[in-house]
């Protein structure tokens, strides 16, 4: 089992039907490929988990590389990990409307990774929470 991890920028002027869009063919070609995984898109930035065979990982993360719909992805871990820590997931998604739902995102995307046992992904989301910026906007 194989997991990646990257973050990176949202291209200006996203919308969330462009976000909308990334979760459903996620969802649908992840279950096809036996992939998991999170995503979280704040309003500016994306931080995504993906877990599955190495092949299909690297493959993915290939494709989504080349997508324009966000600049600058860096990954962060690339590692083999005995299980998965969304294996129910083909992709969690929790939309967030305002700025007001702040505190709701980060309670959501809490209650998503609580039950994860990594303590180095726990650390990533929290760090990605903590550094959010003012206007939240989606997490997928």
């Amino acid at each position: 089992m194989f997991q990646l991890t990257y973050v990176s920028a949202a291209r200006v002027g996203l919308s969330w039907a462009d976000v909308d869009a990334i979760a459903v063919a996620a969802r649908r070609n992840n279950h096809c490929n036996h992939i998991t995984g999170l995503l979280v898109h704040d309003g500016a930035r994306f931080l995504q988990v993906i877990e599955g065979e190495r092949e299909s990982v690297e493959s993915l993360y290939s494709r989504i590389r080349a997508d324009p719909r966000h600049v600058d992805p860096a990954v962060v871990t690339a590692r083999a990990v005995t299980e998965r820590a969304f294996s129910a997931w083909d992709l969690a998604c929790q939309e967030v409307v305002t700025a007001d739902d702040s505190r709701s995102f980060a309670l959501a995307i809490e209650d998503r990774i609580a039950e994860v046992s990594d303590r180095t992904l726990r650390m990533l989301f929290a760090n990605f929470l903590a550094q959010r910026p003012a206007r939240t906007a989606h997490a997928a």
